[in-house]
């Protein structure tokens, strides 16, 4: 009795390839191709998975597939059904939810390593600044970690968006945009973060041509636009000022008035017009000349360094090299600050943590260097007494270089030893 050889199968539709089955004419091998096709495409139900040959569809598993007439030349038509696709996108939600929900926990970890000053934090925090460069201070430390965690999960939605997943992107900046509705607005308006974020979520929005969400669009644009005033100041202004009255970068706004003018062209707004008119007029100042980049070049400043600062001085080749060259040297004093602020607080840990679990505040110790005492002393000190101590050090700094403590302590050592006692 001869032995068939294996037969290959070509397949169309849910599954584009071939499948090899030992023979054609076995009983069950209806069944066998079926099942072969469902694992190729990864559906875990292979009855979800429908096979059309010659028009005719391959319902029986019992049966062979020379029954329905296929051969080795055939094409068998790959279908899922319906319940097929509702049980895979019900998986695709699952699995987007539970990759949200690892991100939004990985944000709020990361926004509660601290801000450095306690014992426990680990070697990773941030320093918060606003658009001066200025530290920004909280008094509720719950507000510092939802900004945080609004900040992360926004970056981490926009380099999703570079990837052009723009409906995972979405749903990453709706949760950024959570943490940043928890935050106190007075610390909102320091940043320009929020007006960024509503820009990001539009264009999401444009992308997907999501036109139900319009009026959503809208809201979220008008948001955009408050945010930024506030925190640019009417026309730039304040933008200006820190910049030395430099013109702001115009790429946000060329962005802001692009999808203010397609919002209101699908809403049947006049303005429409003015805005992509408006965003035109910006992106046309955004354009910088061969010839000043050429200059900037030559000059030692790299392609993407001269770009923005041309952008930036409005293409006047004179001031942006004025403008590189600082934001050069902004750019060294901040890393050797951020090496010495790491330095230093490498010293602090090195004291230990003090009674309230805190880092030795490292104001106060410079405060008692500069009046005399050992650094080591004055830290073994500070370590017994809580930072809301540091005003009245400070007055009595100023008492000891006035010289009206010289009459109560004869050293120092003696004047470290009496303030450890009062402090007791």
């Amino acid at each position: 009795m001869a032995v068939s050889e294996p037969v290959q199968i070509h397949c169309a539709g849910a599954y584009s390839g071939t499948v090899t089955l030992p023979s054609l004419e076995v009983a069950g091998s209806v069944a066998q191709a079926r099942q072969l096709i469902s694992d190729r495409i990864g559906e875990g139900n292979s009855a979800c998975v429908k096979l059309i040959a010659g028009g005719r569809t391959l319902e029986d598993d019992t049966k062979a597939l020379a029954d329905y007439g296929v051969h080795s030349k055939t094409r068998l038509l790959v279908m899922r059904t319906a319940r097929a696709a509702a049980s895979a996108k019900l998986a695709a939600q699952e699995s987007r939810a539970q990759r949200l929900a690892r991100l939004k926990d990985a944000a709020a970890a990361m926004a509660a390593r601290g801000d450095g000053s306690s014992w426990n934090d680990d070697a990773y925090e941030f320093a918060l600044e606003n658009q001066a460069g200025e530290g920004v201070r909280f008094d509720d430390p719950q507000d510092r970690r939802v900004l945080v965690m609004g900040l992360a999960l926004h970056e981490q939605g926009k380099q999703i968006l570079e990837k052009e997943d723009y409906q995972e992107a979405l749903d990453v900046l709706l949760l950024a945009e959570e943490a940043f509705d928890m935050c106190n607005p007075k610390h909102l308006d320091m940043v320009d973060n929020v007006g960024l974020l509503m820009i990001d979520i539009v264009w999401c929005y444009f992308q997907l041509r999501a036109i139900g969400q319009l009026a959503a669009a809208r809201a979220r644009l008008d948001k955009a636009q408050d945010s930024l005033q506030r925190s640019h100041g009417p026309s730039g202004a304040r933008m200006r000022r820190l910049h030395g009255n430099f013109c702001p970068e115009l790429a946000t706004y060329v962005r802001l008035e692009l999808l203010h003018g397609v919002a209101a062209f699908h809403s049947g707004d006049s303005k429409a017009s003015l805005h992509l008119a408006s965003a035109l007029s910006k992106w046309q100042r955004l354009q910088v000349s061969d010839e000043s980049l050429a200059t900037l070049a030559s000059m030692g400043f790299t392609t993407s360094r001269a770009t923005r600062a041309l952008r930036f001085c409005e293409g006047d080749t004179e001031q942006a090299a004025s403008f590189a060259a600082e934001q050069a040297q902004l750019s060294k004093k901040r890393k050797a600050d951020h090496n010495e602020q790491k330095k230093l607080r490498r010293e602090m840990r090195s004291y230990g943590a003090t009674a309230s679990g805190k880092l030795v505040d490292a104001a106060g110790l410079q405060l008692l260097e500069n009046m005399g005492f050992q650094r080591a002393l004055a830290a073994e000190a500070l370590k017994q007494v809580t930072s809301w101590l540091i005003t009245p050090l400070q007055h009595l700094a100023y008492l000891w270089e006035q010289g009206g403590l010289w009459h109560m302590f004869i050293s120092p050592g003696c004047y470290l030893r009496r303030l450890l006692f009062l402090l007791q």
